[in-house]
């Protein structure tokens, strides 16, 4: 007789004892669960305690990439599957959370049949006990969460490494340094931030494009790299600064400062190769800002603050340098913030002013003046143009200045066009490196010009020549811009003997001045009229005028006619003077 399962029929169908559930309906209902269990990636498992054996069922090894169909294994078998880094974690991880709850999720690294490290995710709790309570059967469910954890890793990514370099960014930095200074508590050895920002980088990302900017940057994060140790973080936290943070160096702070010096001289080094872009070699440089750690319990966000600024005064030094971090300098510097938003204010309320020194002729005739910026600050009295250009270097209010300055050079300029003799008088403006560079300064000064109804020939903008020196090139691209305007360019500062004069030759200028310091306090008397008449020769060469400033005796007027000056600036023909008087 055939054998039957268990259980009373129902109109015909075979029920399970005790649900009133046919069984067939129980069945659909299980293999429904199974589809389902499967299109969600979900495995099925069981680990006997007692005989340490672990059974998967076929979702389970279908995960792993082996053939679905279910079976056991031993628990060390099971365990050399997993990734060693989370065994440990694994096991303590369940045994905590069963004896708190009776439950436990964890989740860990399994090693696919290809090699690749799956990331799961185990959900189980007791399945059976023991007499004496304690577990001897866990089922549970395992899910492959990889994807999840690549989407994770991918998000980790983006918050704390730059997209472009694939450095460290600010905020991972910042969290390494909190740990460094932690760590200054145990083993007492200092460590050092180093500030770095690239010279000349604005004007090589403007004038050869972001594009190239783009490959500076990476090649500079790859020097950096190889100028520190593997311990070491460089970070990139923003344009084209960058961070170093070097740890444990001497316990005391001079030894640190040496080795950070050395450190940083590497540094500076690599920077100054040239970079390669587009089969040109670029020279940029960088400056550097030090700031030592771990002997006081500053927030790193202040030992950066410090580090930048070191790095402002390499800059202000000049450049390609680098400075240490002292109290002095914070004082300075919130002086100068001071003296910065004040400024602003000035902007707003009238209290700058435009002054004007007249120039003339070799008959004594005005032919036109140089505009200078003027402030009459409540404390420090009057402050010139340079010392207010300073206050503003490398920040947005340098744009908003030089807007100012030209608007009001271009105000005068209207006005002496309705005196007959005026109009024909010239007026110089200084133009600033940022002016320069902006890539829509060509279009904003004839825009400026048109609204005033000034001819672009009346207004002429100085260039001192050390800024031509740094990059003639990128420099020369930039005054033919300006020069299609039609406005005047000067070359400022001519004869500091920085620029080559092969370079000059191509560059739009309709005029060299020269600062009479550079003839009578620089040079011997005897030497004077020499290179006097050496500039005057240049200068005529290139069909261009020479413009003496800073004359202020008989003597070195006399001097500089002989030797074939015809225009002349200085307190000995004219103070300077507002501009409206």
């Amino acid at each position: 007789m055939r054998r039957t399962l268990p259980g009373a029929r129902v109109s015909g169908a075979r029920v399970l004892p005790g649900t009133g559930v046919p069984l067939g309906r129980l069945r659909a209902r299980l293999s429904a669960c199974l589809r389902v269990q499967q299109a969600a990636g979900v495995g099925g498992w069981e680990v006997d305690l007692e005989r340490r054996r672990v059974r998967a069922d076929a979702q389970c090894w279908r995960m792993f990439g082996y053939a679905a169909y279910a079976f056991e294994l031993d628990a060390d078998d099971a365990l050399a599957r997993v990734h060693p880094e989370d065994i440990g974690l694994l096991g303590a991880e369940a045994a905590e959370q069963l004896r708190l709850s009776g439950r436990f999720e964890t989740e860990f690294r399994v090693r696919h049949r290809d090699g690749q490290w799956l990331w799961l995710v185990a959900r189980g709790s007791v399945g059976a006990r023991a007499a004496d309570g304690t577990p001897v059967l866990l089922v549970g469910a395992l899910a492959d969460i990889t994807e999840r954890k690549r989407s994770e890793q991918r998000a980790s990514r983006l918050a704390y490494y730059d997209a472009l370099t694939g450095l460290p960014n600010r905020r991972l930095l910042l969290d390494r340094l909190a740990l460094a200074q932690a760590g200054f508590q145990r083993n007492r050895r200092l460590g050092a931030l180093i500030y770095i920002d690239l010279d000349y980088f604005k004007q090589l990302n403007d004038t050869l494009g972001h594009d190239a900017g783009d490959q500076v940057l990476c090649e500079t994060g790859r020097r950096l790299i190889d100028c520190v140790r593997t311990a070491d973080t460089v970070a990139r936290i923003g344009g084209d600064e960058f961070v170093v943070m070097v740890e444990a160096l001497a316990p005391d702070a001079h030894g640190a400062g040496l080795q950070a010096e050395a450190v940083a001289r590497k540094i500076l080094a690599g920077l100054c190769r040239p970079f390669e872009l587009s089969g040109h070699a670029h020279l940029l440089g960088g400056s550097l800002g030090v700031a030592l750690f771990g002997g006081d319990e500053t927030v790193p966000e202040s030992l950066l603050q410090r580090a930048d600024l070191a790095m402002y005064h390499a800059k202000r030094a000049g450049r390609h340098a680098i400075r240490f971090f002292d109290p002095q300098m914070q004082a300075e510097v919130e002086a100068r913030a001071r003296l910065a938003a004040a400024l602003a204010d000035a902007m707003e309320d009238g209290a700058l002013q435009l002054h004007v020194q007249r120039q003339f002729d070799a008959a004594g005739k005005v032919t036109g003046a140089e505009a200078l910026l003027r402030w009459q600050h409540p404390e420090h009295g009057w402050l010139r143009g340079r010392e207010i250009m300073a206050l503003v270097q490398e920040s947005a209010l340098a744009s908003r200045l030089g807007r100012w300055v030209l608007e009001a050079a271009c105000a005068e300029l209207s006005r002496w066009q309705r005196d007959a003799v005026r109009r024909q008088w010239t007026l110089a403006v200084n133009l600033s490196e940022a002016q320069l560079y902006h890539p829509d300064y060509p279009g904003e000064l004839a825009a400026v010009l048109a609204r005033h109804e000034v001819p672009p020939a009346r207004l002429q903008l100085e260039i001192g020549e050390p800024l031509l020196a740094r990059r003639p090139e990128a420099v020369g691209e930039r005054l033919c811009a300006l020069a299609k305007v039609g406005v005047g360019l000067v070359l400022d500062d001519f004869g500091s003997g920085l620029t080559a004069l092969f370079s000059l030759r191509h560059q739009p200028f309709v005029a060299f001045k020269v600062d009479c310091r550079v003839l009578f306090e620089a040079m011997d008397g005897e030497s004077a009229p020499t290179l006097c008449r050496a500039f005057l020769s240049l200068a005529e060469s290139m069909r261009v005028e020479m413009v003496a400033r800073g004359v202020e005796t008989a003597a070195q007027h006399a001097l500089l006619s002989r030797a074939g000056c015809r225009r002349f600036q200085g307190e000995l023909f004219a103070p300077v003077e507002p501009s409206r008087s």
